[in-house]
């Protein structure tokens, strides 16, 4: 782990912007702050920093909403809404069958407008939007995630998805292997690069950055579980399921 201002005081004497006896004023390091905080969505958005997969489970529904609710909305909840800021991508979605659940594909909305409403869900879709907030007299908005399926779920589903690191302030820290450091101080360096035009350091930071994303990457791929296999582990799993068929 590391805390935020010491990496940002490393970075800017790594690129020659403050010596190290000197300390960062108000505005650079508000400016670093931004940076590094662009550097962590843009990681997060490409993979190198999803700590850990999770999962919620939701009964029989045809569209799911995330959303962070207000104190009124909380007071008579949508059973089809879930109270938490929208994912920005979801990992899969299993529909359950009997004891166990049987993974969903992901499709597009014109695939699943081919699809038959009707029947029970085979395939999903996730997008966000925004919306006004209710009640709230400045007109701010918030983000909605929608999962959408093509079909019914009649004992529920689960929805798999990867936790995410947040939007940090100058006082916090951040709570990840050493291994990561490099990565993100190879990084910012190369985000106050572009900030502050320092063309003759770029190329040495970019090449840097390249090789830690390049470290991370392979240890990720030797620790990700495989994803292969038989979906059933036994010839008692459609007694189990109650199903006794293929396709329910």
């Amino acid at each position: 782990m590391i805390a935020v201002n010491e990496l940002i005081q490393m970075c800017n004497e790594m690129v020659n912007v403050v010596s190290n006896e000197d300390s960062l004023d108000g505005g650079l390091a508000k400016v670093s702050l931004q940076q590094l905080n662009l550097l962590i969505s843009e990681l997060n958005s490409q993979g190198y920093l999803s700590m850990q997969q999770n999962y919620l489970d939701h009964g029989n529904t045809r569209e799911l909403r995330f959303k962070v609710l207000t104190d009124t909305e909380r007071q008579t909840p949508d059973k089809d809404v879930i109270d938490m800021v929208p994912p920005e991508t979801i990992d899969g979605v299993s529909r359950k069958v009997g004891v166990t659940f049987l993974p969903l594909a992901s499709i597009d909305l014109q695939q699943m407008s081919q699809k038959n409403p009707m029947t029970l869900a085979r395939s999903w879709n996730y997008g966000r939007y925004f919306e006004p907030i209710p009640g709230d007299p400045d007109g701010h908005q918030r983000a909605v995630g929608l999962l959408r399926l093509d079909g019914w779920c009649q004992q529920g589903i689960r929805v798999f998805l990867s936790e995410k690191l947040p939007t940090y302030d100058l006082d916090d820290t951040i709570y990840l292997p050493d291994l990561y450091n490099n990565m993100l101080i190879q990084g910012l360096c190369c985000k106050l690069c572009d900030w502050h035009k320092l063309d003759e350091y770029k190329q040495r930071f970019d090449e840097a950055f390249t090789a830690a994303k390049s470290l991370i990457k392979r240890n990720n791929i030797s620790q990700r579980m495989m994803q292969c296999g038989t979906v059933v582990g036994s010839y008692k799993d459609s007694y189990y399921d109650g199903i006794a068929g293929e396709g329910w």
